[in-house]
């Protein structure tokens, strides 16, 4: 990968995978899973023809959604939390399939924790 597109990835996250589980109450409660630190990515909001590429109808829950960029290969899911270093908590809501001259790069949409 060149060094242009590597620079281009000004941050760094944690990504966390959910876990259910059941509790005594037969209730159920979710907590995460530490994948990867200090992930280098970027984050930038993203614009209408990507939320049209991933059908902005389906996507809700969100009153903001980023478009966040990361390595091609990197470990992440839909619904896995992404905590940057800047202390923002967001998740992600799909796994773009974006052709660009920057195809080395893995692009998700996520929305904010609030």
């Amino acid at each position: 990968m060149d060094a242009v597109v590597l620079a281009s990835l000004d941050t760094t996250c944690t990504i966390a995978r959910p876990t259910n589980s059941t509790g005594v109450w037969r209730d159920n409660s979710e907590a995460f899973t530490t994948i990867a630190t200090n992930v280098p990515c970027y984050v930038a909001e993203p614009s209408v023809q990507q939320l049209n590429a991933v059908g902005g109808s389906q996507i809700i829950g969100t009153e903001q959604l980023w478009e966040v960029r990361f390595r091609l290969g990197t470990n992440v899911l839909p619904n896995d939390r992404l905590t940057l270093a800047s202390g923002a908590v967001m998740r992600v809501q799909a796994v773009l399939d974006q052709i660009s001259p920057m195809r080395r790069l893995l692009f998700v949409s996520a929305g904010a924790v609030r």
